[in-house]
């Protein structure tokens, strides 16, 4: 069993610089796209209700 979980820890291992390469990479397709657009808006409230409290 511990054997078992040795090789699927060393083969996710081998594989963390891709998922962190990867993450990286959406990261700032993100921040360059989406964020710093998002900082710009104005905050709107329209979309909210009152209610009362029972």
């Amino acid at each position: 069993m511990s054997q078992k979980l040795n090789q699927i820890i060393n083969a996710l291992e081998k594989r963390l610089p891709s998922f962190v390469d990867y993450r990286k990479q959406k990261k700032w397709k993100f921040k360059a796209g989406k964020l710093v657009d998002a900082e710009k808006l104005e905050y709107n409230d329209t979309s909210w209700e009152v209610v009362s409290l029972p």
